[in-house]
């Protein structure tokens, strides 16, 4: 087996394992609906080869023994199936993807009674390839004025 077939079924186990464990909650602030697809593909994968009980084992009792196991049989479906390995590293691609973007936010969801006055604002970003920027966004008062805004990525 190759090595990156066992890195990706060990990538893949923890967040299996992660998933199992935060039902019902955000697992990573912006990756939850990327870690659900790869959840989703793997339960299918298990299901049509027969193994959902090995996945349900481990999510349950996620104990070493169920790891290994689990881990074990995802990397021979890794090996055998070349495009199911494409999707979960293309899914794991995008994950990492999303978790170095980074987020900036400057005067947004703000309600004020009265005036709002705000000087001059500049926002910048330094050392990360992907960024959002926001600025002066859902703002509401009788009288606002803000300065000028400056964005640089």
């Amino acid at each position: 087996m190759e090595p990156i077939t066992l890195t990706i079924a060990g990538a893949v186990t923890a967040l299996v394992l992660e998933a199992s464990k935060e039902t019902g909650k955000a697992i990573v602030k912006g990756s939850s609906a990327l870690i659900g697809k790869l959840v989703d593909l793997v339960q299918d994968r298990f299901k049509l080869a027969k193994f959902e009980g090995i996945l349900t084992q481990v999510q349950e009792e996620p104990t070493a023994t169920n790891e290994a196991v689990f881990s074990n049989v995802l990397a021979g479906e890794l090996s055998k199936d070349k495009n199911f390995a494409n999707e979960i590293a293309e899914l794991l691609k995008q994950l990492k993807t999303e978790d170095n973007e980074a987020i900036q936010r400057a005067l947004v969801d703000i309600k004020v009674e009265e005036n709002l006055e705000v000087g001059n604002v500049i926002q910048k970003s330094s050392g990360q390839s992907n960024s959002t920027q926001e600025v002066a966004k859902n703002i509401q008062g009788k009288n606002i004025k803000i300065g000028n805004i400056t964005q640089e990525n």
